[in-house]
């Protein structure tokens, strides 16, 4: 799958070095899983998922996203029934793995 993602390839790679949680493409192994929440019938596909580790990891997400001027979606569980921790072409950022 060729990236059609509306973020530059040297952002995405500063990302990578800047978080320490893992940074999803839509063309990378586990999108489909990362992107997917509670609700089956949204499909939403954003540009980037990031399963935050730490608030760095958020911050550096948060950046990202008003560099690039897109939409932020923050996931907490995945449960909205709406879909509103996802979004299409934007930055989700997953607070799952943040527990403490």
């Amino acid at each position: 799958m060729v990236s059609t993602t509306p973020i530059g390839s040297s952002s995405i790679e500063s990302l990578r070095s800047a978080v320490r949680g893992n940074v999803v493409m839509p063309e990378d192994d586990g999108y489909d899983a990362a992107r997917a929440v509670f609700n089956g019938m949204i499909d939403k596909k954003p540009a980037v998922v990031i399963q935050c580790q730490d608030v760095n990891d958020v911050q550096a997400g948060v950046n990202l996203a008003r560099e690039a001027g897109l939409p932020v979606a923050v996931r907490g569980g995945g449960h909205n029934a709406a879909g509103l921790g996802t979004c299409d072409d934007g930055v989700v950022l997953d607070l799952g793995r943040m527990n403490g």
